[in-house]
């Protein structure tokens, strides 16, 4: 049986979240085309290079490589760990986090959606992907970086190398285990999401904002 959604026939489990995730794209989409720009630091599937850094005193917003196991658990809706990938995946399209493919990945991608469910899914799904994540160029540069970390895995080894050109601050993936001595770190979604977490109760208080009784400091010793 179909979900709810006409262009991504998500499983029944991920209903709430596309609904969620389509309202969100069609009222950007409204923005964009009949509003100012989106604010600077605003991360856009295909936002241009060279974009303002966000305002200092607010949080920057954080770059992940997604592993391609990682997309693939939500849109196939595989348990058990489709929920916390979903979880992580709404972050991005949300804009509190930023979230790039490698380049060779989205290939692999639609070839396992279309062995699991046909050409027309997997095309949809490449399409639905496009418009959150962002893609990490994979190029000669890159496929020698990958060379050089002696990786068992060399798909594994190509998304660590695209992770260090994207200047990506985590590598999202099921098996962290598997890209043990990769320059950035990697991390589950869980743990990704964990630290965005930590990260939004640590921003400190914009410059020139009121600070309540909290946020001022203690004169007791």
């Amino acid at each position: 049986m179909g979900g709810p959604r006409g262009d991504l026939d998500l499983p029944a489990g991920r209903a709430v979240l596309a609904r969620s995730l389509l309202r969100r794209r069609v009222r950007a989409r409204r923005r964009r085309d009949s509003g100012p720009p989106p604010a600077p630091g605003l991360p856009e599937g295909r936002r241009r290079r060279g974009a303002p850094a966000p305002p200092r005193g607010e949080a920057r917003v954080r770059r992940f490589l997604f592993d391609v196991n990682v997309v693939l658990d939500v849109l196939l809706d595989r348990e058990p760990w489709a929920d916390s990938a979903a979880r992580l995946w709404a972050e991005v399209e949300a804009g509190r986090a930023r979230g790039l493919l490698p380049g060779q990945g989205v290939t692999t991608i639609h070839y396992l959606m279309r062995r699991a469910r046909g050409a027309a899914f997997a095309d949809r799904g490449v399409s639905e992907i496009l418009t959150v994540f962002g893609v990490a160029g994979v190029d000669a540069r890159v496929l020698e970086a990958a060379l050089a970390l002696r990786f068992a895995d060399f798909e594994d080894a190509v998304c660590a190398a695209a992770a260090v050109a994207s200047r990506c601050d985590l590598l999202v993936t099921r098996d962290p285990a598997g890209f043990r001595g990769s320059p950035v770190e990697a991390v589950s979604p869980g743990e990704a999401l964990a630290r965005l977490s930590r990260g939004r109760r640590s921003t400190p208080p914009r410059r020139g904002s009121r600070r309540t009784a909290t946020d001022r400091p203690s004169r007791r010793r």
